[in-house]
């Protein structure tokens, strides 16, 4: 376990971002996760608290384009 440690995971709702979630996880990091799919992400919350994070906090937020 890695104790103390965080990590924010951007576009963690599917694909690369999820799998790095859930490695993170598994290492005993606790999460913030971030995405646009609020249901995917609570999926991705239950199965990493199963992969051994003590904690995961789910942000439904949508990165796009800053407008100047």
């Amino acid at each position: 376990m890695t104790s103390g440690n965080a990590a924010l995971i951007t576009g963690a709702s599917r694909g690369i971002g999820r799998e790095v979630a859930l490695a993170f996880a598994r290492r005993g990091l606790r999460l913030a996760v971030a995405g646009r799919d609020v249901d995917a992400l609570a999926a991705l919350a239950d199965e990493a608290r199963a992969a051994g994070s003590p904690e995961v906090l789910p942000l439904t937020l949508e990165i796009g384009r800053a407008h100047v």
